[in-house]
């Protein structure tokens, strides 16, 4: 989402992904341009897919290599292939980046050597070795920016490494395998999977996984607290996130406290809006608020839920936008209401 810089960091390290060989890709049509840009968007740290976007990728490949029934297995061996090695590849990156940016040195875990030696080994195609060298001399780059205190260049502009960036990025691996094996599949699979987050207290039924990252929210009412956030992109206009916050105990001003954090949550994603309502939610305590905001790049609608959770000790957030309309973001809480289930 174009406003999705403002409410959770972005990162598109796309030179660990490995290139599809030149023969490969004339057999499969070869992939159109935009067949490519919907590529990096599903398997972008902070990408998404939807029945919409499975369509058109499948749908720009000519009639008669659509209706070749070897494309399916094609694809997946051409970019699958190594899918394994590479994703505990790209996790092993991060955790020495992770290392690196804590040592400020150069850190090469047993983990990532382990991995680079797996990567190499993954394949003997010679067209993806030139890949895979390529995607490891971009991680030592990672190494060196993260160790040096550098901005990484990616296509969203300059990013400084962080721990908060590398916890994100980490979670985020996971999902974009996933999203990536889900668009290479000739038919859409569009049921709900139970994912379990244990650090959230949830369970959540989705297409796809959640992203998960750490933040500190500091209101006037609650001062400042920890919380643990799930969030995804839910198509090309719209963006849900369910957080956990721990209490130090129960609010001896339920409404109070919970209008704050509310309130907080709107004004934090840039919105504004109306004072939130005070209401019970499955015999909870809880808030709603809505708000929207102007950007430069059009109006973005904002719905949010806090809920007072004694059994988790704790607080939590069911928060949604919509770059369509505010009734939009509205059903969207609606679907991350019907779809959370608290685990104690």
């Amino acid at each position: 989402m174009k406003f999705a810089a403002n409410l959770v960091a972005l990162l598109v390290f796309l030179a660990l992904g490995l290139a599809v060989p030149a023969h490969a890709q004339s057999r499969a049509g070869p992939f159109t341009e935009r067949q490519r840009e919907i590529l990096r968007t599903v398997r972008s740290v902070d990408g998404y897919i939807d029945e919409a976007l499975h369509k058109e990728f499948w749908g720009l490949f000519p009639d008669s290599v659509r209706d070749d029934p070897t494309l399916p297995n094609l694809l997946n061996d051409l970019l699958g292939q190594v899918g394994e090695a590479r994703e505990q590849f790209q996790k092993e990156t991060w955790l020495s980046a992770r290392e690196s940016l804590a040592s400020r040195k150069v850190i090469k875990t047993p983990g990532y050597v382990a991995a680079v030696r797996a990567l190499r080994s993954a394949t003997t195609n010679a067209e993806f070795q030139d890949g895979i060298g390529k995607a490891i001399s971009s991680a030592e780059r990672l190494l060196t920016v993260a160790a040096t205190g550098q901005a990484l260049q990616t296509p969203e502009g300059p990013v400084f490494i962080t721990e908060d960036l590398v916890s994100q990025v980490l979670s985020g691996i996971e999902a974009s395998e996933f999203r990536g094996k889900k668009l290479l599949s000739p038919v859409w699979d569009g049921r709900y999977v139970r994912f379990d987050y244990p650090e959230v207290r949830v369970s959540v039924l989705a297409v796809t996984p959640y992203t998960l990252e750490r933040k500190d929210l500091a209101t006037p009412e609650t001062g400042s607290i920890k919380m643990i956030m799930l969030s995804q992109r839910r198509g090309a206009v719209a963006w849900a996130a369910i957080s956990y916050l721990q209490t130090k105990g129960r609010f001896e001003n339920p409404l109070r406290s919970l209008t704050s954090i509310a309130r907080a949550g709107i004004e934090g994603s840039g919105a504004a809006g109306r004072p939130p309502v005070f209401s019970k939610w499955r015999g909870m305590d809880s808030t709603t608020a809505t708000g929207s905001a102007r950007t430069s790049e059009g109006d973005v609608f904002v719905a949010i839920r806090v809920i007072e959770v004694p059994e988790i000790n704790g607080v939590l957030q069911l928060f949604a936008a919509s770059e369509l309309s505010l009734a939009d973001a509205i059903n969207e809480r609606g679907i991350l209401e019907e779809t959370t289930q608290i685990v104690p």
